[in-house]
């Protein structure tokens, strides 16, 4: 899991990677810490994407999609 360190705005979400597939894990590291240390409650939905990053949202939202990189 990670967040990209450039650019850096705050709500940034936070994605998994591996090999090729890459996705949102998280909107952001508060609701991916919620998801992934649930105290009882279960795994949560991902709310909305509100931080677009340059390349990874985009890797991301084409691979969800009939679009190519």
């Amino acid at each position: 899991r990670f967040t990209p360190a450039a650019p850096s705005p705050t709500g940034s979400p936070v994605f998994s990677a591996w090999q090729t597939d890459i996705i949102y894990y998280g909107a952001n590291l508060v609701e991916y810490l919620t998801n992934e240390f649930p105290l009882g409650q279960g795994r949560k939905s991902l709310s909305p994407i509100t931080v677009r990053v340059p390349f990874w949202s985009r890797f991301v939202e084409s691979a969800n999609s009939a679009e190519s990189i």
